[in-house]
């Protein structure tokens, strides 16, 4: 199993992200179908696959389930 994978931003550049540039991403939430990524401030999300061109296979990436609460 793949520990981190490196992403690329597909995206207009944002606050979290700069389009073009490469990231880490950690973690995979298969029901949410969004990977973890550690973004410009060192914090690490969930965002949607579409914004990134993954470079790898994310089903690699560990598994992450996340719970949200209302």
């Amino acid at each position: 199993m793949t520990k981190t994978l490196k992403v690329t931003y597909l995206r207009e550049t944002c606050v979290a992200f700069d389009k073009g540039k490469t990231y880490i991403a950690t973690s995979y939430d298969p029901i949410l179908k969004c990977i973890s990524v550690i973004d410009e401030s060192q914090e690490e999300y969930l965002y949607p696959l579409g914004r990134f061109k993954i470079h790898g296979d994310y089903k690699e990436l560990p598994i992450s389930i996340n719970v949200f609460r209302e």
